[in-house]
């Protein structure tokens, strides 16, 4: 029989007609063959009458409703219905990793090789693509099987030697970070022209009153130092010896130390014109185009010139390295030292600059005085943002520093006993009046409010921040002394939510002492219990006038009215599509997930499908809402979420093995996973728990370890005199008996009269 045809004829597939009811064959209406005689992937042509179709019409196709959203720069999330977190991987479980300056001679098998000792590696890919025509090295990316593998492997790998070669290795960073992070800068260092000399003193004291004086002074633009000298040449019973010496000097000049047996001075090291600065950005320049050449200005510090040299290309900077301890023509054959480094450029604008500012110049001191191979510059404003420059021969040091300025460029938390503290007042209208009012009469102060991660950031001086603090917890606890009361509300009265008596109650006492929790369905009251009476009046005559049931689905959950532009749910229940928005949208707000439907007068259970989510809410909306859902679980599972340590960084990491630290892919902080601090380098986890603070005492003991009278941190004396100054707080202090003079003044005369010496 032919197949039937016509107008009533409908195109269907396979899967339609499977799902019909079985229907006994009866002319005309049989299929031409059997569906066991049609491929299984394969498209064609069934005729059913329109009749059956009308009574067995297709099944509704309903999108998947499981999402992989991007809720930060490098954390995904996928999320079901209702904005249900399903699983997070986050920018710290990269199982990927950089190996650079790898020599290109290298192959699969030794870089298998090499990574063997922290897991197999499960795909090895070599870069061929170079900045450079120098093809001496190439990066390769190895991925692991486990995150927790590939943290190992960068953790030992990075700055050690193989294949002849000093690798450097990274986890996987995002792409805002990579463009940040440098590695076309080289420190360079070597001698400045100078001379040593040397003079004999034929008593102990004498000796030593001429190193106190002459130990760290300068001398035009050159430092000296000066020690105690037991080797040729010997002049008298007592000998010392001066370094960094400028060129020009004579034997008399040693006098100015103290009166001396006998001198002796040697040539000077090299007489290179301006220091051999220029000849040495010569040399550099014959590697490739210079893009930046910073000299530490003088004073000398330890009597050598220091330059960190910025190239246009990686290869470059590396190429460069070939002139490490080369001796130099130039410099009459001074050896000069080349090592490349890594940079960071953080960006500040010029309002929080110009609050920071002087810390930022005192962490430039710090760096220069007590960090080897870091650097540290401040880069001026310019049309309205100023840039901090990091260098620092490894990533360890970087990651540190990084730190550092991340705590005075984002400032503090305002925390109470320990604990950051919130309240959502600080969201409602008051609450931002009363945070302008403290901006106004606080000018040198930044305060930032972060509703997501529920905290506030101070940023400025440290005396003018605790101030600040001091009126945001006072107004804070005033607040916690509040009666809050809690009405209840079903679904009759879920219109509330547009009642205009509810509104003007709002509009009298404040949103921040009325307020609608949707998802809670209920009025929560701060205040009085007059406002708690005025409130239940209102609900009660909301309630009587819908004495009839309005539950059913025809009728809108939040306003009661049939439905303008109305959205259906697959529970049957329609809604207001601006109710459903505004009902989703304050879901951010009060972290209340996953999202329910309200029908059957909010008994339903029905999650808003994502798809319909992402369908009716603008772009914005929705992304916020995400972004709100992630933080809510991160914060409803402290036990396997933390954020990384790092002030103002977003980034939320797992809770992972012991004494393995991770890599921030935003702010490059090295955390520990298990005790969710900086990285405890040199202290394993379980000494840090239960030991840590006995370790540090111990330490303290056995180092000769005293608190700064003036800011109380540790001090260490490692060498030299009893005249110690504090690199935080630049406080005199006499070692023996901490007693402190105001810019060093008569601190050496203490010693003398008082513990007999200087302490040498």
């Amino acid at each position: 029989m032919p197949p039937f045809t016509g107008a009533d004829a409908v195109r269907c597939d396979l899967a339609v007609i499977e799902a019909l009811p079985s229907i006994p064959p009866c002319p005309p209406y049989s299929l031409q063959k059997p569906a066991s005689a049609v491929p299984a992937d394969t498209s064609f042509q069934v005729c059913v009458p329109s009749n059956l179709r009308e009574q067995f019409p297709p099944p509704k196709y309903t999108p998947p409703d499981e999402m992989t959203l991007s809720v930060m720069e490098s954390t995904q999330v996928i999320f079901a219905s209702g904005f249900s977190v399903e699983k997070i991987t986050t920018g710290f479980e990269s199982v990927w990793f950089f190996i650079e300056d790898v020599p290109i001679t290298v192959d699969r098998a030794a870089i298998e090789k090499l990574v063997a000792p922290f897991g197999e590696a499960q795909e090895v890919r070599f870069r061929d693509e170079r900045r450079s025509n120098d093809p001496a090295s190439r990066a390769v990316v190895v991925r692991m099987a486990t995150y927790h593998e590939a943290v190992r492997a960068v953790n030992d790998l990075d700055g050690s030697d193989a294949f002849g070669w000093r690798i450097s290795a990274q986890l996987s960073l995002s792409k805002r970070l990579t463009k940040r992070l440098l590695r076309d800068s080289v420190r360079v260092s070597w001698p400045v022209p100078c001379k040593a000399g040397y003079a004999g003193y034929s008593t102990l004291e004498a000796a030593q009153n001429a190193v106190s004086k002459a130990d760290g002074t300068t001398d035009r633009d050159h430092w000296i130092t000066a020690s105690m000298y037991q080797s040729i040449p010997f002049i008298d019973n007592f000998n010392v010896r001066f370094t960094g010496l400028p060129p020009g000097v004579d034997q008399k000049f040693l006098d100015k130390f103290g009166p001396s047996e006998g001198t002796m001075l040697e040539r000077t090291n090299h007489q290179a014109p301006e220091c051999g600065i220029p000849a040495v950005r010569r040399t550099l320049a014959s590697f490739g185009k210079i893009t930046r050449f910073k000299v530490i200005p003088p004073p000398y510090k330890d009597g050598f010139v220091r330059v960190w040299c910025q190239f246009d290309s990686p290869d470059v900077a590396r190429a460069a390295c070939e002139l490490n301890q080369v001796k130099q023509r130039a410099l009459n054959m001074e050896r000069i030292s080349v090592h490349r480094v890594l940079s960071f450029l953080e960006r500040v604008p010029r309002a929080k600059f110009d609050l920071v500012e002087g810390d930022l110049l005192h962490l430039q001191e710090k760096v220069w005085d007590h960090t080897r191979g870091a650097h540290l510059e401040i880069l001026p404003p310019f049309e309205g943002e100023a840039a901090v420059r990091l260098e620092a021969k490894d990533s360890k040091t970087l990651a540190r520093l990084r730190v550092e300025l991340k705590e005075i460029v984002d400032g503090e938390i305002v925390k109470e006993n320990g604990q950051q503290v919130w309240d959502d007042f600080l969201r409602c209208k008051a609450g931002l009046q009363f945070l302008e009012e403290l901006r106004d009469s606080n000018r040198d102060v930044m305060i930032s409010v972060h509703s997501f991660r529920r905290y506030i950031r101070l940023v400025g001086s440290v005396e003018r921040r605790q101030s600040v603090a001091a009126a945001i917890l006072t107004k804070l606890s005033s607040r916690r002394q509040d009666k809050v009361h809690i009405i209840p509300l079903d679904g009759q009265v879920m219109g509330i939510v547009a009642s205009p008596e509810l509104v003007a109650a709002q509009q009298q006492h404040g949103e921040e002492n009325v307020r609608i929790d949707i998802q809670g369905h209920a009025l929560l009251v701060r205040g009085s219990d007059d406002l708690y009476e005025e409130v239940q009046r209102i609900v009660h005559s909301v309630k009587s006038r819908h004495v009839a049931d309005l539950g059913g689905n025809d009728y809108c959950p939040v306003c009661l009215d049939p439905p303008l532009t109305p959205v259906s749910l697959s529970c049957g229940q329609r809604w207001c599509k601006t109710c459903l928005i505004d009902y989703m949208t304050a879901a951010a707000g009060t972290r209340s997930f996953p999202i329910t439907c309200l029908g059957d007068q909010g008994r339903c259970t029905e999650l808003i499908p994502m798809w319909m989510a992402r369908k009716v809410l603008p772009p914005a909306d929705f992304d916020a809402l995400a972004l709100a859902a992630f933080h809510a679980y991160v914060q409803a599972h402290p036990g396997e979420y933390h954020y990384c340590p790092t002030p103002d960084c977003p980034q939320a990491y797992p809770t992972g093995p012991r004494n393995v630290p991770l890599s921030c892919p935003s702010c490059l902080a090295r955390i520990c996973s298990s005790c969710h601090v900086e990285y405890h380098e040199g202290v394993t986890c379980a000494d840090r728990e239960d030991g840590g603070d006995r370790l540090f005492q111990e330490w303290i003991r056995v180092h000769d370890v005293k608190k700064c009278p003036g800011c109380h941190a540790p001090i260490e004396r490692a060498a030299g005199c009893n005249h110690m100054t504090c690199s935080r707080c630049h406080t005199h202090t006499c070692w023996v008996c901490l007693e402190t003079f105001p810019q060093g003044q008569g601190i050496y005369d203490h010693m003398r009269e008082f513990h007999g010496g200087i302490g040498l």
